[in-house]
């Protein structure tokens, strides 16, 4: 496959948050005959905290209860909205965090299934946001003993809802963003070659965590031209690769519009890969690019591209990877 927090003031303004209300519309809105404004379409976009067992909907209930919950406490848990598309629907969820286990339950035909993804099967996770888009990817074996994949959506608004999810996958201490971290020094040297991944860089380190190698890869474009026309095209996006001491963490720019490759870019694409999910890497070169790939268990693989031109840094970056990852795999063992 190539691929290629969190909180933030609401973009709304005066407007409410979700914190005020819930989600849901209300039953006058959804049986007005007349046209939902653009606030209520906006709203059936967020995400909701669900607090009680009485907030749990009728319909995922019976599966709910049937979460192995040792302690009796109610877990962590959001409700994630539906989306419709004309290919591609995507279902509400129900996403819980209880004893070291993700739990993701949704409606599927007449059915209501549950994916149970435990903390050490998962092999990576890919957290976005690109304007009011918003996603959180959870790849790994699930609890059938299958290699399997589920994307929650959600409008960036509410995308602090998921970073506690995202804190229990990375073993993150509490109020860890508040917490003073020496190792984000490492990244100023950025500042004058990419100032937004210099702060997407400091911003993504524990500080329980100790910062090996950063690799920065501006974007790489392919050129061709016809009829005295110029065209390019994206071959990898900027991307920064930070190697810890725990885990690789991925961060890449969404790919420009083709008919602007030089448009702005929004928001940020995080991957978070443990170290010990890491089986092997392997290099690969063409004429135009090197490639990272990174083998996981189950095979399962993410692939990073590099520009030839980094190829010295570049080789440092794999040798970095391998030693770190049998030096945590000697710890585990």
């Amino acid at each position: 496959m190539r691929f290629f927090y969190f909180a933030r003031p609401s973009i709304l303004g005066a407007f409410p948050t979700p914190a005020n209300f819930k989600r849901s519309l209300t039953h006058a809105e959804l049986n007005d005959p007349a046209p939902l404004t653009g606030f209520a379409q906006t709203r059936l976009t967020w995400a909701s905290l669900v607090q009680s067992p009485a907030e749990i909907p009728s319909n995922y209930r019976a599966a709910f209860n049937a979460l192995p919950n040792r302690t009796g406490a109610f877990p962590y848990t959001v409700r994630t909205p539906s989306y419709a598309g004309f290919i591609h629907r995507e279902n509400e969820k129900l996403v819980c965090w209880l004893d070291e286990t993700l739990y993701v339950i949704e409606p599927n035909g007449n059915r209501i299934t549950t994916t149970r993804y435990a903390r050490n099967d998962i092999h990576a996770i890919e957290f976005g946001k690109i304007l009011l888009q918003a996603w959180l990817t959870i790849r790994g074996v699930a609890g059938d003993g299958a290699l399997q994949t589920t994307t929650l959506k959600f409008n960036t608004v509410t995308d602090y809802l998921f970073a506690p999810f995202i804190d229990q996958f990375r073993n993150a201490p509490p109020n860890s963003a508040a917490q003073p971290n020496p190792e984000r020094a490492q990244f100023d040297y950025l500042s004058n070659l990419n100032f937004k991944f210099m702060n997407l860089g400091r911003s993504s380190i524990l500080p329980n965590e100790h910062v090996i190698a950063i690799l920065l890869q501006p974007e790489l474009l392919a050129t061709a031209s016809f009829l005295d026309r110029f065209f390019h095209r994206v071959i990898t996006p900027a991307h920064l690769s930070i190697l810890t001491d725990r885990e690789l963490v991925l961060i890449r720019d969404e790919i420009a519009n083709p008919h602007n490759a030089s448009v702005n870019r929004y928001g940020g694409i995080w991957n978070y890969v443990p170290l010990c999910a890491i089986t092997s890497v392997a290099l690969a070169e063409t004429d135009r690019a090197l490639g990272l790939s990174i083998h996981l268990s189950a095979h399962d693989q993410l692939d990073v591209l590099f520009a030839p031109a980094n190829r010295e840094a570049f080789g440092d970056f794999v040798n970095q990877i391998e030693r770190a990852r049998r030096a945590q795999t000697a710890t585990l063992n």
